[in-house]
């Protein structure tokens, strides 16, 4: 509706008006004060630096997404098929690879039963795959007194490792808890479940985050005071967390263990870390123990031929490497096998 064409004349008049009394005033010099209209600034957002795109990811990270991508989109066979193949172009995804299968074993199950999971078992990196799936299927178990018969035979100690860290998984980090459930297995399988049970103590969560805050000289506390065998995994897995927090000091590693009375067992584990960490030039955690005196270089020799071992499931990567060695350093690394003969029977 259009306003009456009176209103516009009235508007139009006052107008005239306002302007012929402003030109009078003028005119006889009457200072005119002018209504000042308040004006806010705009508001402006704080200066943000430059955008540079999404922080790149890790090889590590790409790795384990486009692992788990195919999972989703072909299926977990393809997925360890691609993990092989990654790995001989490029060795050094060795040293996370373990993880890597943990999590494909994870993503298996929203798509697969336990027993489907099963079928696609592999000893690739160090049979992460099956401790994947082992320890997310049990963490779900709503009575899991009961359902550790169920999940693994005494002898299946890749099996038994995997329910270890679903142990402690289901009790939410509570070792105290954890420990008696390990307990009620057979002796045999004792070791093997208090091995996964600290290897998840003192590991990553899942985004990579370290799940310890304690500062260096409180990281061993959880192992003191246990018996064997759940002292012993401790202290083997306790350098763990300590190189997260420095990484590939292993020297400063070794000194550690010392300071807090890790004993035998921790210096073996830094062994296995030093092998671990750097799987692809099995030398690496060799050049480490050659510098220790004899008594501890045997030890974490022995803590890093276990590991090659466990990594490639197979006595020979070992035994090629020995090979390499002459004297009494050839003599340790063979010992360190010899020990584990029984394993792959």
């Amino acid at each position: 509706m259009k306003p009456p064409k009176a209103l516009w004349i009235g508007i139009g008049l006052g107008a005239l008006a306002y302007l012929v009394c402003m030109g009078i005033a003028l005119a006889s010099g009457v200072q005119v004060i002018t209504p000042v209209v308040a004006v806010h600034p705009t508001k402006t957002r704080p200066l943000l630096p430059p955008k540079t795109g999404p922080v790149a990811e890790s090889p590590t990270e790409v790795f384990t997404r486009q692992a788990l991508e195919l999972v989703d989109e072909k299926g977990t066979p393809d997925a360890i098929a691609f993990v092989q193949k990654r790995l001989t172009e490029d060795p050094t995804l060795a040293r996370s690879c373990h993880g890597v299968m943990h999590e494909i074993g994870h993503e298996t199950l929203e798509h697969h039963t336990y027993q489907e999971a099963l079928s696609f078992d592999t000893k690739v990196c160090g049979s992460g795959y099956l401790h994947g799936i082992v320890e997310r299927a049990f963490s779900k178990e709503p009575d899991p007194a009961t359902a550790l018969a169920k999940f693994c035979t005494s002898r299946d100690g890749r099996c038994v490792h995997g329910l270890g860290h679903g142990v402690l998984l289901h009790t939410e980090g509570d070792i105290s808890e954890a420990i008696p459930l390990c307990s009620l297995l057979t002796r045999e399988s004792r070791s093997y479940c208090a091995e996964g049970l600290f290897m998840e103590h003192f590991g990553k969560d899942s985004t990579g985050n370290l799940k310890l805050t304690e500062d260096d000289t409180h990281l061993l506390d959880a192992c003191h005071g246990l018996r064997s065998p759940y002292a012993d995994a401790c202290y083997f897995y306790g350098p763990t967390s300590y190189l997260g927090r420095h990484t590939d000091d292993f020297t400063g590693a070794l000194t550690w263990c010392r300071a807090l009375g890790g004993g035998s067992n921790c210096i073996r584990g830094v062994g296995s870390r030093a092998m671990k960490y750097h799987i692809d030039e099995p030398s690496y955690s060799w050049k480490l123990c050659a510098g220790l005196s004899n008594s501890e270089k045997g030890i974490c020799t022995d803590g890093a031929i276990g590991y090659l071992l466990v990594h490639t499931e197979s006595f020979q990567p070992a035994k090629d490497f020995c090979a390499t060695l002459t004297g009494d350093d050839r003599s340790l690394c063979d010992a360190a096998i010899l020990k584990r003969r029984h394993w792959f029977d």
